[in-house]
């Protein structure tokens, strides 16, 4: 399902990733996997796993990677990497908002 936006990334294209849906439809087992089997890991650690296994392929490029995980709860955005965070959020709530923004032409 990803594979099309991460290669298309790797080529010099934005990507985007996205999963929405009903509460409890399955969106987090989806994007992260499940924590006992390989097997079951979800999109995010597959998607991952392939860009490095293409940065040692492509070996004659250089590349500069940037990861967001962003969770959107009730018309909120929610950086859940951001690193300064760790220790003061307890709850999703706790961590500051993101927003989005176009400039006049849509992008």
């Amino acid at each position: 399902v990803a594979l099309p936006a991460v290669t298309a990334a790797l080529d010099g294209f934005n990507g985007t990733i996205f999963a929405y849906g009903q509460t409890g439809s399955g969106k987090t087992f989806t994007m992260t996997g499940g924590p006992e089997k390989y097997a079951d890991r979800g999109i995010i650690p597959r998607t991952l796993s392939h860009i490095y296994n293409e940065l040692r392929r492509r070996s004659d490029y250089s590349y500069q990677i940037h990861v967001s995980y962003l969770e959107i709860y009730n018309n909120n955005g929610y950086d859940l990497l951001d690193p300064s965070l760790e220790e003061q959020a307890k709850q999703l709530e706790d961590l500051p908002k993101v927003s989005l923004q176009e400039d006049e032409d849509g992008g």
